[in-house]
């Protein structure tokens, strides 16, 4: 109830009690292949609610203990295939969270091994259409952390096998949505490492065919937060490449259909926090486009607007998402010294911007 009620800290403080009887029987009896299977289950949620209440340290210690559980419990039970895929979603947790604390070259190590796991578990059951789709998922998110380290070659080898995965699901059974959603983020991966690579066509074949299922989805339910937020990121990345193609009128008109969506007293149930940075990058984009059409005094408004959101919902963030974002602003705004300190940092960790050229 606490956790569906966004009382973080408090659903934490039940989990935890949980954990003290779980953990404890688990002592009592450390074969005991169910109640560890209990532990492990009890970390993975406690995990979450840490990391939905930014208690991102504690979370990543609890994700490692559902790893450790879950490594016990495949040796206790070799042939348990359930065991070793919970071993896979503890590293796709670490490695998520890993790439928010800027930790990339980390965060890379428990994406390789969740790629691994899942094709391990595909061997005993190739025809396994969930577990098919888990191996996509990990794909999107090995492919997601490559185009943050600038291998756009090696991302998209990853992006196309979660495709073709995806695609084949699809084909099989085009009533399962969350496949269609999941195909429209891939997609999204896709048309962002092509802009990158100056692939305009393959960039805009993309985007079309992501917001194409995205916009099916979300007109069927509306209500599905999750899916504005994927449809919000796709129109963004669409806005993007319209903006470097002259399209200014079309651009701005995407990017401001962003903001309104993910405005921060809007957001609702949605994950906040990814939905504010994406309103903030939404903002950052408008003052681009503006500069790029004279509008100076509309560019300086969206820039300090975004920057003023940006200082109140991330205080003090190790993302490099949001680093890049702030840099980006401050240069804009003309304080050079701690821009420049913020592209330090990320030089450190060799993050690499998905930012376009705009201006």
């Amino acid at each position: 109830v606490h956790w569906q009620r966004r009382e973080f800290a408090e659903a934490a403080a039940k989990f935890q009690h949980q954990l003290s009887i779980v953990d404890a029987l688990a002592v009592i009896e450390p074969d005991n292949a169910e109640r560890l299977s209990h532990s492990g289950y009890a970390w993975t949620n406690y995990g979450r609610v840490l990391e939905l209440d930014g208690q991102y340290e504690e979370a990543l210690k609890a994700y490692e203990s559902v790893m450790n559980i879950f490594q016990r419990l495949e040796r206790l039970r070799p042939d348990d295939q359930d065991s070793l895929l919970e071993v896979g979603f503890a590293h796709n947790n670490l490695g998520k969270l890993k790439m928010s604390f800027g930790l990339l070259a980390q965060a890379e190590h428990h994406f390789h091994e969740d790629v691994a796991i899942k094709q391990r578990v595909l061997e005993v059951h190739p025809n396994h259409n969930l577990w098919r789709n888990y191996l996509a998922a990990s794909h999107f998110w090995l492919g997601r952390l490559l185009n943050s380290r600038g291998a756009l070659a090696e991302s998209s080898e990853q992006g196309e096998a979660a495709l073709n995965i995806l695609n084949a699901l699809i084909d099989s059974d085009p009533e399962m949505t969350p496949w269609r959603s999941r195909r429209a983020q891939v997609q999204n991966l896709l048309a962002a490492n092509c802009r990158l690579q100056q692939k305009a066509e393959c960039a805009a074949s993309h985007i079309s065919t992501a917001l194409a299922d995205l916009d099916q989805l979300t007109s069927a339910n509306p209500e599905n937060a999750q899916w504005q937020l994927d449809l919000s990121t796709c129109r963004l990345e669409a806005a993007w490449q319209a903006a470097i193609a002259g399209q200014t009128a079309f651009a701005m008109a995407l990017t401001e259909s962003v903001m309104e969506s993910t405005r921060p007293t809007e957001v609702g149930e949605l994950d906040d926090k990814e939905a504010i940075k994406l309103f903030i990058t939404a903002m950052l984009t408008r003052g681009d486009i503006a500069t790029k059409t004279n509008q100076p005094g509309v560019a300086r408004e969206a820039w300090q607007t975004a920057l003023k959101t940006l200082e109140n919902y991330f205080p003090v963030s190790h993302d490099p998402e949001v680093i890049d974002i702030s840099a980006k602003l401050l240069t804009r705004l003309g304080r050079i010294k701690m821009a420049e300190d913020a592209e330090n940092m990320l030089a450190r960790i060799d993050f690499h911007s998905p930012y376009p050229q705009i201006q």
